[in-house]
């Protein structure tokens, strides 16, 4: 193991967790990505979805959180390369093995940037191969994507229908102000003067739709993909290499979509140049385009929950001739309904990528004991993305619009030297390993973006066709420097003892100019029980302790003063913070791993209890001061995690082995200092539902609950000083209804009825009294209570190795009726 400590260490020795995933258990079932291919092998980790793009990259979480309103990403390196820019262009076949620290404990050797842990990946570089062979490795994946679960959609509707002969004139006729009611020819449906539908009296939806389309499967199609992949690795006297290509096409199952296409080039070069001074390169290459769709309000999906089932998505044609009609039948009815057939066949929006890391390494043995090294990465993305909305863009009513043009451009840079010096002395029964080292980091981000709201050419989706006072424009150019120096030594005593320290000095341009440098460290120890005290059936004990400080580096733009640009002039919008530091995040872990049954059964448990104070908020301001807000350090999380770690070989044969794995892992995360306001928060266009305040679970859901027992009624004062006989809210004027909720009496069948709401008194007052109601209670939690995975390895000789990977995430649910009309 390398990562987080002096020098390689055997993996008996290590006075932390470090946890590893070996080449055989990424290949087993490789995923599209080096970060897929982790989930379920090691405990405290989860994968958690951004989006279901094809060629989308999931984020990764160690252990409990440590930002309350910041990133939760851990960092990742990459063959000695610090990247910003992910891993979705790694090929999960290039890995030769992952490892994983997962917090503070372990982590300070990353300091301010390393918090959320760090993900340390290897690519295979030929050096584990026979000396003199060549081998080739191809291999061919394909297959068919399908939606594990479809959405629901109603089969009834709550509009008038033609009944009987007549009846929509007939009942139209009657109405206190008589009115002239049609019939449509399609869906017999009743038509008022305006042409448009009308809610039946009860509001039931309870009529059966005359036609009906199943609109998911016109949608969502099975598509095909396919993965190739070849390498090429030798071991050749003071050489080796290894080179690979991988092209992947995945068309994804949503209807029109372009789909996710990725070729990747990579080679790995190691030389001998003289018996002592070796040198290492490496270089990548990584191009996709991605053909997608909007996402949220503005999307196909959204439009898709409100169209009619009985409105033909594939119908044809409209007049300029386009396919899959835009304009639906008797739209306006039902709010916010369209055709996204015809949206996914007109609006166009493109992501391209274009990656290239390389690194080079050289170390030079000084002495026996003495080595130096020099190293240097570089990382550079750039991506161009492109949304089209063509010139006479149907709207649900038919009408035309100019349509509009949004590109936008990244390129992004970085770049990392470091120079080290290490020594590993020996001092008779006592190993030392000492290591010095300087970092310096450099990084670039630039961005443009041009939008237009309007074209004025058809057929020609270019700005110069674009009606110019509806253009805009938004730039940035951030520039990034960070330099940071560490030390750390490691004594092995008699093989058994393991003493660890570490300090490290950051210093960075993304802290406020005031409080540019920052201090961390770390302690750590480990005994290797069983080499003093023997313990039948046990072949290892190791008792393990770890206490190590890491941070998290503020936002680029957090420490200046922001202004609005408006057309009377700027206002003043965040205050800059000169004194802004990063968060401080402390933790201690401490922990065992055994071994017994001769080496066939291995156990690891951890426990981890980390506090991450300094948080970087953004606060509300006086309105004296002039700004609105600042970033500011304040308030505090503390996360408790218990990990769990089981192996057993249960078959280890000559022909077979099967080996299960069992991983689990509990955390507990609660703000512990909070000095803003309380309050419910939400997050893009999810409404207020996470609470934040001071002994709160981070992640905790608050809303409205829907009281399904009468006696809940009357914890609202109000209503328990009218619960007497004859009064408002006596026990007699409320029910249960058929699906559990207690509802008014009097409104019971009608369309009236409604659920009610719980109410509690929330602050209490003197002598029994109640100073403040709310409707607002905790209805869930977003953290698991625990997660479990396990994995089942069979591995014939000279066969495939097939593996089941089974997870299981039990979550906390108050109350399955959150959704309900009136829930904030």
């Amino acid at each position: 193991m390398v990562t987080g400590v002096a020098e390689a260490t055997d993996r008996r020795k290590l006075p932390m967790t470090v946890a590893s995933v070996s080449q055989d258990q990424l290949q087993s079932v490789p995923g599209q990505s080096a970060l897929q291919a982790v989930e379920g092998k090691v405990a405290g980790v989860r994968l958690l979805p951004n989006s279901a793009q094809p060629g989308g990259e999931p984020s990764l979480r160690l252990r409990g959180a440590t930002s309350i309103g910041g990133r939760q990403d851990p960092l990742i390196i990459v063959d000695g390369v610090i990247t910003r820019f992910g891993l979705a262009d790694v090929a999960g076949e290039d890995v030769e093995r992952v490892e994983i620290v997962k917090g503070a404990a372990a982590s300070a050797l990353y300091g301010s940037d390393a918090a959320n842990g760090v993900v340390q990946v290897f690519t295979k570089r030929g050096e584990h191969l026979p000396e003199g062979g060549l081998r080739v490795t191809t291999r061919i994946e394909a297959g068919a994507n399908n939606m594990p679960a479809r959405m629901q959609f109603s089969h009834s509707h709550a509009f008038q229908v033609e009944s009987s002969p007549g009846y929509c004139a007939a009942t139209g006729a009657a109405l206190p102000t008589p009115q002239v009611w049609t019939v449509d020819a399609v869906n017999n449906y009743c038509l008022n003067p305006s042409g448009n539908r009308i809610v039946r009296p009860d509001q039931i939806a309870g009529t059966p739709f005359v036609k009906y389309y199943d609109h998911w499967n016109e949608i969502v199609t099975p598509g095909m993909f396919w993965t190739g992949y070849a390498s090429i690795g030798q071991r050749q006297g003071k050489t080796n290499f290894n080179a690979s290509f991988e092209n992947t096409r995945n068309e994804g199952v949503i209807f029109s979509l372009g789909g996710y296409t990725r070729q990747n080039f990579r080679l790995n070069l190691d030389q001998q140049l003289r018996s002592n001074v070796d040198a290492s390169f490496s270089a990548f290459y990584g191009t996709s385009n991605n053909g997608r769709a909007a996402e949220g309000q503005t999307g196909p999906f959204f439009t898709l929950m409100f169209v009619q089932p009985d409105v033909n998505l594939a119908g044809c044609c409209n007049p300029d001739g386009s396919k899959y009609i835009a304009k639906v039948p008797l739209s306006g009815d039902v709010a916010n309904d369209a055709n996204p057939m015809y949206e996914l066949a007109n609006r166009k929006i493109n992501q391209d990528r274009n990656r290239f890391s390389g690194s080079g390494r050289t170390r030079w043995r000084i002495k026996d004991w003495l080595q130096a090294e020099g190293s240097f990465g570089y990382d550079q993305e750039a991506q161009t993305y492109s949304d089209v909305t063509p010139f006479g863009f149907l709207t649900s009513t038919g009408q035309k619009t100019k349509g509009s043009l949004d590109e936008q451009s990244r390129n992004d840079w970085q770049s990392n030297a470091g120079i080290t010096l290490t020594s590993l002395r020996h001092f008779g029964s006592i190993t030392n390993t000492t290591k010095v080292a300087a970092i310096f980091e450099s990084q670039r981000n630039r961005f443009l973006r041009s939008q237009a709201g309007e074209l004025v050419v058809a057929r020609v989706p270019e700005f110069a066709g674009a009606n110019t006072s509806t253009l805009g424009a938004q730039s940035y150019d951030q520039h990034i420097r960070n330099e940071n120096v560490y030390a750390v030594t490691t004594f092995d005593i008699k093989d058994r003892y393991i003493l660890d320290g570490l300090v490290r000095r950051d210093g960075s341009s993304l802290f406020g100019s005031e409080s540019r440098w920052a201090t961390y460290f770390r302690v750590s120890g480990a005994w290797r029980v069983t080499q003093d005290v023997r313990i039948p059936g046990v072949d290892e004990m190791r008792l393990r302790a770890s206490y190590g400080t890491a941070g998290l580096r503020p936002e680029f733009d957090y420490q200046y003063e922001i202004l609005d640009v408006n057309p009377g002039g700027f206002t003043p919008n965040i205050l800059g913070n000169p004194l802004l530091k990063p968060a401080h995040s402390a933790e201690t872990e401490v922990g065992t791993n055994l071994e017994f049954g001769s080496g066939r059964y291995t156990l690891e448990y951890t426990y981890a209890n980390k506090k991450t104070s300094d948080q970087i908020l953004l606060v509300d301001l006086p309105a004296v001061t002039g700004f609105k807000r600042q970033w500011q350090n304040t308030g505090a999380l503390r996360s408790r995690t218990h990990e769990l770690t089981f192996e057993t070989r249960l078959v280890n044969r000559a022909t077979t082995s099967l080996t299960l794995n069992i991983v689990g892992d509990r955390t507990r995360q609660v703000i512990t200092s909070w000095t803003l306001p309380e309050r419910l928060y939400g997050f893009q266009q999810m409404p207020a539902t996470f609470f934040l305040g001071q002994g709160s679970d981070l992640g905790a859901m608050f809303g409205n609950r829907w009281i399904r027992n009468i006696d809940d009624l009357y914890a609202d004062p109000a209503k328990a000083a009218l619960s007497g006989a004859g009064q408002t809210w006596s026990r007699d004027s409320v029910m249960v209804n058929e699906d559990g909720y207690v509802v008014r009496r009097s409104a019971y069948g009608t369309i009236n009825e409604r659920a009610i709401k719980y109410v509690y008194c929330k602050r209490p007052g003197p002598a029994g009294t109640c100073l403040e109601t709310s409707n607002i209670v905790q209805i869930g939690n977003a953290n698991p209570m625990y997660e479990l995975a396990n994995r089942k390895i069979i591995s014939p000789s000279g066969g495939e190795r097939a593996d089941g990977l089974v997870i299981r995430r039990r979550s906390v649910q108050r109350d399955a009726a959150v959704g309900l009309p009136g829930n904030p």
